[in-house]
């Protein structure tokens, strides 16, 4: 098994992992499982995209989990978002003050 296919690989990655846990009531999530595979409803996907617009400043549409539904994936829709919103720096001094702070 690859490691690094399966858990997150970085901080953004580590920060909608806790989010799918804290929504999903489930653990361990990797970051490859589907979001409905792991019991995901279209309530709990609601419940889901507000977490991450509150902590990571980042609105997405519902539709975006049903295109997108791993971690994996949607970490590159967030990314994504953050380029073309110029939030990128942002999320970046973020997760480096968040990856000191972990050290």
């Amino acid at each position: 098994m690859d490691i690094n296919a399966v858990v997150p690989r970085d901080i953004l990655e580590f920060q909608l992992l806790q989010i799918w846990e804290e929504t999903l009531q489930v653990r361990p999530i990797l970051i490859n499982d589907s979001f409905f595979a792991l019991g995901g409803h279209s309530i709990l996907a609601v419940s889901l995209m507000a977490k991450i617009r509150q902590r990571l400043g980042i609105d997405l549409p519902l539709a975006i989990l049903f295109e997108h539904r791993t971690i994996a994936e949607l970490a590159v829709v967030v990314r994504q978002q953050c380029i073309r919103r110029e939030l990128w720096k942002k999320l970046l001094v973020a997760m480096t003050l968040l990856s000191a702070a972990l050290a």
